[in-house]
This record gives structure tokens, sequence and C-alpha cells, in this order.
């Protein structure tokens, strides 16, 4: 029955249905095809011209800023695919829609199906994963098992303490979402703070199931102070979010638009209906600004147009503690280093003295 539901649903999207180009991603795994999808995010990333249909959280509309014949790009999931059939019948698939086929199935007989399959039919393909196996196992002089992780067969490991810290950073996350029980701020590793719609709540929970990050999001209103709580806590583990007005207004329209209510008149009677007003949204932004001006010792974040992924990353990066990159990968290697700063020697020679 899903596989009847994937044709169908892929059979209606005609490539001439529309002026503009479309080019069509199929993504293929044997597991959860996280791999997959997170490697093409980052990839399609580097190309701006193209209007690209995958569906986040960040607000981009793929319609918005492009010409009407810009190329389209649209991605389709296929995750757990175990058996040649399935692969047979999305290469057919892919040859009809014209489409190609990216794939991360570390099971031998369908790696070498989807392959000659592939081949067979001249369908463009890229294989993620074979040729890092292939080198890693000549690197490390041991073979791979060939099974998904979490397949039958695989070696399962025990739940380590980092998986039960971050089991408790999401059930604190939740608890603390949208301002609530700040009380509990000072027990938080992260505070978020932003206007709404700015990303908190999915960055929350990214940074606490990635992480294992406590994390706490308060939301900034205009005219409405914060929280006191916020200015007793750590300074270094508050992270001021900020974002691009339009992009914000897009945000705000596509999400009223969603609740199937009149954009155009909702709220007006509480007066209310500026919530996605382009100048409610420019007073909104400029009060938090000043805000995060008045407190300098917070990190300030923009997040217009990033993935969740992104600016978690930032946020990582920036937490007090978190020794650099250098430092980490001197202190594998238990070697001590010194910082060397040229200066100018009377001479007009060049000394390096140690710091």
């Amino acid at each position: 029955e899903r596989r009847e539901s994937e044709l169908s649903t892929l059979k209606s999207l005609d490539p001439t249905s529309t002026d503009s180009e479309i080019k069509y991603v199929y993504i293929v795994s044997d597991s959860t095809g996280f791999t997959a999808s997170h490697a093409l995010t980052s990839v399609l990333g580097q190309f701006d011209s193209l209007k690209i249909d995958w569906t986040d959280n960040d607000g981009q509309d793929p319609g918005r800023g492009f010409p009407d014949n810009a190329t389209e790009v649209r991605t389709q999931m296929f995750s757990n695919v175990k058996d040649v059939t399935r692969v047979h019948r999305i290469v057919v698939l892919a040859q009809k829609m014209k489409a190609m086929i990216m794939f991360t199935l570390v099971d031998a007989n369908l790696h070498g199906d989807m392959k000659s399959k592939c081949q067979e039919l001249r369908v463009p393909f890229q294989d993620l994963l074979g040729p890092l196996v292939s080198r890693l196992s000549d690197f490390l002089g041991t073979h791979p098992t060939g099974l998904p992780r979490g397949w039958a067969g695989t070696r399962r490991k025990p739940l380590s303490d980092k998986y039960f810290k971050r089991v408790e950073a999401v059930e604190f996350t939740i608890k603390q979402d949208d301002g609530a029980q700040c009380r509990n701020l000072q027990k938080a590793d992260v505070i978020l703070l932003g206007v709404s719609r700015s990303s908190k709540t999915p960055l929350s929970m990214y940074l606490a199931q990635q992480f294992g990050y406590k994390v706490a999001n308060v939301p900034l209103v205009l005219n409405i102070p914060p929280p006191k709580e916020i200015f007793a806590v750590d300074p270094r583990r508050v992270f001021g979010l900020v974002i691009q007005p339009q992009f914000l207004k897009r945000i705000r329209s596509r999400r009223l638009a969603g609740t199937g209510v009149d954009v155009d008149s909702i709220g007006k009677a509480s007066g209310s209906f500026d919530y996605s007003s382009i100048k409610y949204i420019q007073e909104e932004l400029k009060e938090v600004r000043q805000l995060y001006a008045q407190h300098p010792e917070w990190s300030v974040i923009d997040v217009t147009g990033r993935a969740v992924e992104e600016n978690a990353a930032i946020i990582a990066e920036l937490m007090p503690g978190k020794p650099t990159p250098v430092e980490a990968a001197l202190h594998a290697l238990d070697c001590n280093f010194f910082i060397i700063e040229p200066t100018q020697g009377g001479g007009g020679g060049a000394d390096f003295p140690i710091v």
C-alpha cells in the first residue's frame, strides 16, 4: 500500500506542468535516509539560483525572489528500502521522471543492484557511502558488516550516560518552552531569546536532542519587559536570536495562512492584527536589538536563512568551557604549545618573541 502511494504521488508530478524546468532528486536508503538528506541539503545550499522544495522550519519560500523560469528542484525520500523489487521500481520511476538518485545502501546486494539498474536504464546516480566505506575498510584493515544500523545481526551497543543525558535534556527543554517556568532558568545550559517565529522552539529541541543541552527559550514581545530571571543567569549561556524583517514576515504570513483564517482581519477587534505587519515586525526587532545592545555579554545570532543544524552548531561552538579546535587537537596529542606574535625589531629586522 505504501509503495502504491509513493508511485501514485510521484506520477502526479508532471515535469511539464509549469513553465519552469523541474529537476527531481530521489534519496534512497536502507535506513532512515537522514545521512543522504543532510548531505543533499548542504550541497543544494551552494546553488543560489535554484528553487528548492524541501520542507523545513526556516520559513523559506522556494518561489520567492526567483524568475518564473528558474529551475526548481524537488526531492523525494525513499527510506527503509530492503528488497531488490523496490529498488527496481524506484529506478524505473526515476527514469520516467528523468530524476537523479542519491543513495546510501550498505547492504552489498542492494548496493550492487542499484548501481547496475541505474547504469542499465541510464539513470544518473551518486553513491554516497560506498567509496567512503571502501576507503575506510582499506585504512582500518577490516571488513564492514554490510548491515544498516539497527538491523538484525548488528551489535547492540549499551545505552550510554550521554543517551540518558539527552533524554533528560529533552524533557527539561519541553517544560521550558516559550517562557514557561522562568524560575528554572538557572538550571538551563542554554537560554534562547527572540521574537515569535524566530525558530526558538525547533532550535531548542535540536540542541537538547543532539547535544544534550538543557535549553530554555523565552519569547520577547513588543513593549513587554523580559522576565527578570534572565539577568541573573550566566550571560555566556544567553543567546539572542535576530532575523531579517521581510524574512520573518513571510514566516508569520505562511503560519497564519496555514490556520485557515482571514489573515487580513485576524485579531483586528482585539488589536493584535499587526502580527504579520512589516511595520509591527520592524518595531519588534528594533526593540530586541536595543535590548541586546544593553547586554553585550550576550551572544547574538542572525538566524535568517540558516537551517536549525547550522544555528545549533554555532551555539555549540560558543558554549562556555568548550576548547577551540586547535586546543582540542593539541590536548589529544598531549602537547604544550606557545603563541608566537611577530613584532618589528629596532634594526628593521623581525623579532618573534614567545608570548
